[in-house]
């Protein structure tokens, strides 16, 4: 687009009348022109930061009211945990079940957080892509890809927020028959919450994906300022993606 302005200029300069008063026109024009072009080409930044507010927003909407649920069913979680231990006739063993079902609590609560710290991270580097992209668009780079890029990652970012703000909300009941099922009465709640936080960790993988293949794509890109960093390959926040 901005060789085609830059061609636009030139055409004009050969078709209209020399002249000091036609030059300065034809000058004024194409210096609009190509600041009409900049402040397009500019927007990658500025609309993907608009729409990843809205998005913030709209998750933390989604965790305010994740927690305040997790809260009622807590309370109700722990009444019936409660009238199941009463199954168990060995005190020591009640204890351990009830130090499970805390630790499956905390375990749920620890990995979300870290998803949700993942995520924001991704959010950061996709703000350094769009800038660098921008960057790239005033050259008259054509950056076309690394925007359908960009908004891909947005979109899985979403959708692995949604799945956090989901699993948020849930607790994990053990139904308990008796001492003599006890292991496996307790391994089922335990398979249930990992097969849940598997589902949250491929869709996290998926968006940190989607935001390597963004960094990827600008990447390809001639001319693009290389010392601006890009995604890490793996870092503290997102090795455990992998």
């Amino acid at each position: 687009m901005f060789k085609n302005i830059i061609s636009l200029f030139f055409v004009f300069a050969l078709a209209l009348p020399a002249g000091a008063q036609t030059r300065s026109v034809v000058a004024t024009s194409t210096r609009d022109a190509v600041q009409q072009f900049k402040q397009t080409v500019s927007s990658t930044r500025a609309n993907f930061q608009i729409m990843m507010e809205q998005s913030r927003l709209q998750f933390q909407e989604s965790m305010d009211a994740a927690r305040t649920q997790l809260q009622t069913r807590l309370g109700e979680h722990r009444q019936a945990l409660q009238t199941q231990l009463q199954k168990i006739r060995d005190e020591r063993k009640r204890t351990s079940v009830q130090n499970i079902d805390d630790q499956m609590n905390d375990l749920n609560k620890r990995r979300l957080e870290h998803y949700t710290n993942v995520l924001d991270h991704l959010v950061t580097v996709l703000d350094r892509i769009a800038s660098r992209a921008d960057k790239a668009a005033t050259r008259g780079a054509d950056i076309s890809a690394v925007r359908t890029a960009i908004d891909a990652a947005r979109v899985a970012i979403d959708a692995a927020r949604a799945a956090i703000a989901s699993q948020t909300a849930k607790v994990y009941n053990i139904t308990i028959s008796d001492d003599t099922t006890l292991k496996n009465d307790v391994g089922k709640a335990r398979r249930a919450l990992q097969a849940d936080l598997k589902i949250v960790h491929e869709k996290v993988k998926a968006a940190y994906e989607a935001a390597r293949n963004a960094a990827t794509t600008l990447a390809q890109i001639p001319r693009v300022d290389e010392a601006t960093s890009t995604i890490p390959i793996a870092t503290s926040s997102t090795s455990t993606v992998q």
